[in-house]
């Protein structure tokens, strides 16, 4: 948890005083009475057990007759020992209270930030595969909830800087706790395909026009969880073997998308869009779109329907509803991104 962290240290140190005490109170305790009771056969044993019993208040009884000056011995360690005591058992219970306070309160506050979102996305799985996932979000500036039943994301969470929600995605009430109805997409990435089969049919129900791409560990769960309203399923594991052959036989590719989009010295990215009714690339070719210096993003692909134009002809007209991919630097890409979208 996050509380756990970054006071731990605060509450070792708070516990170094009054522990002491204790140990101190114990050793001095013990020497004591094994001097007392030295002339009577008292064993060490005798003399820690006593100490034990004396600074717990068991009230047992004497375990050799004292005399006055034991007695007064006696009340000494009492107190000394019984104050430290306390002492350490007051701070690990205010330590607990804190710890319970500081998650309800952490928590408290990402529900609140999860009402006022919308148009954001939903990772639904906190594992390898999800973390990664958030990581990629947040290079992307997307505004993502993530959500787990695991309450040690939220220790994750706080070192990253996002929103998350501890909870089950199977239900559809934490669904809609995420902002289902108001989200744009839905990332299901749980190793658990009957968990994320599970998740797309809540998530269609919920919101029918949402994205929602899947996770699935086995290839044969992948059209299933299409047929269940998945927008697209895949295995990390077929990814992952793509990624190792290309990188033997297409080494410059795979240095080029690893370290050069996304890249701070580069600053180049590759982003999808949507060319919307009220854009002013509507009924006009590439080449014209060029001409007057609307964008100077490059068009990589575009998708219209069921079909690719990938490194399209400049005679290419543009329509409403197509999807640009394109690649520049992020201010080629928004001036791509308002006049894809405004008029």
């Amino acid at each position: 948890m996050v509380f756990l962290e970054k006071s731990s240290r605060t509450f070792i140190a708070n516990l170094a005083l009054p522990f002491g005490i204790v140990l101190v109170t114990l050793f001095i305790g013990t020497i004591g009475y094994y001097i007392l009771w030295n002339d009577e056969g008292g064993t060490v044993l005798d003399a820690l057990y006593m100490t034990v019993i004396t600074i717990a208040t068991i009230g047992f009884s004497e375990v050799r007759p004292l005399t006055t000056s034991g007695r007064l011995f006696t009340i000494f360690i009492t107190f000394v020992g019984m104050g430290g005591l306390v002492y350490v058992l007051t701070s690990v219970m205010e330590y607990l209270v804190q710890f319970q306070l500081s998650g309800n309160r952490e928590q408290k506050r990402m529900n609140n930030l999860m009402q006022k979102m919308s148009n954001h996305i939903i990772l639904v799985g906190a594992g390898r595969v999800g973390r990664r996932a958030a990581k990629e979000l947040l290079k992307n500036n997307e505004q993502f909830v993530l959500l787990d039943t695991d309450s040690a994301t939220l220790e994750f969470a706080e070192q990253n800087g996002f929103t998350v929600l501890i909870g089950d995605g199977t239900d559809d009430s934490v669904l809609q706790k995420a902002g289902i109805e108001r989200a744009k997409g839905i990332i299901i990435a749980t190793p658990n395909d009957a968990t994320n089969l599970f998740i797309v049919l809540s998530a269609r129900t919920l919101n029918p026009s949402i994205k929602i791409i899947a996770r699935a560990e086995e290839e044969n769960s992948i059209r299933k969880l299409e047929r269940a309203g998945a927008d697209k399923a895949i295995t990390p594991h077929t990814i992952s073997g793509q990624q190792l052959v290309t990188l033997m036989i297409h080494p410059s590719v795979v240095d080029f998308l690893e370290n050069a989009i996304g890249s701070a010295d580069v600053g180049l990215r590759i982003e999808s869009l949507q060319v919307t009714e009220k854009s002013i690339m509507i009924d006009k070719t590439l080449e014209e779109i060029k001409q007057k210096k609307l964008t100077t993003a490059n068009v990589l692909v575009i998708i219209r329907g069921s079909n690719y134009y990938a490194n399209p002809d400049v005679s290419l007209r543009i329509e409403k509803g197509d999807h640009i991919i394109a690649l520049g630097t992020a201010e080629q890409l928004a001036g791509l991104e308002k006049v894809a979208t405004d008029s």
